[in-house]
């Protein structure tokens, strides 16, 4: 059984969503590319996880609050460049919780 993990649903959210069927400006992807990188990055400095052993129960809550506090604390980001970098997660996640509903009931549409 081939079990879809987070490399897949990043994968297919940049190269499928956000162009195609979100249908964001480049400037909007190249921004949520951003804030994945540093989403990562703050991952390994924090000594959370490594890149490759990344899976879908790394992308919590508590990791996304560590995340928001660094950039504002370690990175000096402004209260709405923290908040942008979580809206490119949240759309992530929105992403990923549509993707599985489909996959499940494939006749249901979610918007």
């Amino acid at each position: 059984m081939h079990r879809k993990d987070l490399s897949y649903y990043v994968s297919s959210f940049f190269t499928k969503y956000l162009g195609n069927e979100a249908g964001l400006s480049i400037n909007t992807i190249k921004s949520y590319r951003d804030a994945f990188i540093l989403f990562l990055k703050y991952l390994e400095e924090a000594g959370i996880c490594k890149i490759s052993k990344l899976k879908m129960d790394t992308l919590n809550t508590d990791n996304v609050s560590g995340f928001l506090d660094w950039l504002e604390q370690s990175r000096g980001c402004s209260i709405s460049s923290r908040n942008q970098r979580l809206a490119a997660l949240k759309a992530f996640c929105g992403y990923v919780a549509r993707a599985k509903v489909r996959r499940k009931v494939p006749s249901v549409r979610v918007s």
